[in-house]
């Protein structure tokens, strides 16, 4: 039989034919043969995502690639779709480019307001699930940042090209910081695909907060995610079992869907949480003066006496 190409690339056996052996097969059957096998395949050069609002860190490749080319293996890294090579404990995964954008005015981030983003997983059909951070070291290697979480995002796939809003929470500083979003896909459980991108911005608030009051974390040192689904706390399977959503705790637990990984939760990896501030130290004042009671001053409890209510002196009248 042979392979029979059909409408929509679908192929089919059919046993009316017998082709020759490869080398002595006509160009056009050859031709039909490649079609079918390619169409069989996944669409690897396609099937991957990228967060593409606000705009992020790029390379400079990824900014001048056609839209052809952002699809083929040659055009740096899908043109920044590619799950991460590294993995979850690679620099890449802090942010997939280490530089800003040039081309990009980072967008001003209101504190107490909401933000939107975009992600687009294009044609994968991936379970999982996304979630945003922050960071202020933007001058600071990858790997020495310290983020905190903003939001969580389950099943993102679900999201894709829609514009999707979070909550700004009005504890943050204000300055220069660095958005992340990430996404750990879950199709080749225990097997995790990573993937990230970082954008630059800046936070307008009117928050005491330093950046060094949060309680942040780096991204890989150590793994903030487990590195595989049976690493740890692990991922969910997709395929059936307890289901649960895998990360640090947020900035603030009451918005964003962050209940899904709080401090106790099933998929909680142990960073995270509201900034842990000192109390503040208690200022001296003047001791207050003992209560007066009536008919004279009072004095302390007895020795060994179990009630604390003050004795009353006698009066003078009573004395004499």
């Amino acid at each position: 039989f042979m392979l029979a190409v059909h409408s929509r690339f679908r192929c089919v056996a059919d046993a009316r034919f017998a082709p020759p052996a490869w080398p002595a097969m006509p160009s056009a059957w050859r031709a039909a043969f490649a079609l079918c096998l390619g169409a069989s395949l996944p669409r690897a050069g396609r099937a991957h995502g990228r967060l593409t609002v606000p705009a992020p860190r790029m390379r400079e490749l990824c900014q001048k690639a056609s839209s052809s080319d952002r699809a083929t293996y040659n055009s740096d890294y899908y043109c920044e779709t590619y799950p991460l090579r590294g993995g979850g404990d690679s620099e890449e995964f802090v942010c997939r480019n280490a530089e800003p954008n040039p081309a990009v005015t980072p967008p001003r981030v209101q504190a107490g307001a909401k933000f939107g983003l975009t992600w687009d997983r294009e044609s994968a059909d991936h379970p999982g699930d996304c979630a945003v951070f922050i960071s202020y070291d933007v001058g600071a290697t990858r790997r020495d940042m310290k983020f905190v979480k903003l939001a969580n995002f389950e099943d993102c796939q679900k999201d894709s090209k829609r514009t999707m809003s979070i909550d700004i929470p009005s504890g943050l500083p204000a300055g220069k910081a660095v958005l992340r979003w990430d996404w750990t896909a879950l199709h080749l459980f225990p097997k995790i695909e990573f993937y990230a991108q970082c954008a630059d911005i800046e936070v307008v608030s009117s928050s005491s907060l330093r950046p060094s009051d949060l309680n942040g974390f780096s991204i890989i040192a150590p793994p903030v995610y487990p590195l595989n689904g049976q690493d740890g706390v692990g991922f969910r399977s997709p395929y059936g079992g307890e289901y649960f959503v895998t990360g640090p705790a947020c900035f603030d637990d009451s918005i964003n869907a962050c209940g899904l990984t709080a401090k106790g939760t099933r998929g909680y990896t142990g960073f995270g949480g509201a900034p842990s501030l000192e109390p503040a130290a208690p200022t001296s004042a003047p001791p207050s003066p003992s209560p007066a009671t009536e008919g004279g001053a009072a004095y302390p409890p007895a020795p060994g006496s179990s009630s604390p209510a003050p004795q009353t002196a006698p009066s003078p009248a009573a004395a004499s």
